[in-house]
């Protein structure tokens, strides 16, 4: 199953989603950040990654494609949403 990773996510020790050995988990991270997806922060149990450039700009071209979101009071009456 595939997840979705804003840019600004952070992918760390401690982590939700499948289950993977920390040896295969460290090789994909290595993998990722020498092809410049990703970009390390941080040393060793406090290390976290972050998107790279051409990660972000992708996300930034899904997200350009997508409506705005509504974000009105779904509980406020129709003036006030109407306002909003």
């Amino acid at each position: 199953m595939g997840a979705e990773i804003a840019p600004e996510t952070r992918i760390g020790a401690g982590g939700h989603g499948e289950e993977a050995s920390g040896q295969s988990a460290g090789r994909d991270l290595q993998q990722l950040v020498a092809r410049g997806f990703l970009i390390p922060n941080g040393e060793k149990r406090g290390r976290f990654y972050t998107a790279a450039e051409p990660v972000s700009s992708i996300w930034r071209q899904i997200r350009a494609g997508r409506p705005a979101r509504d974000d009105s009071d779904p509980f406020g009456s129709a003036e006030t949403r109407a306002v909003s």
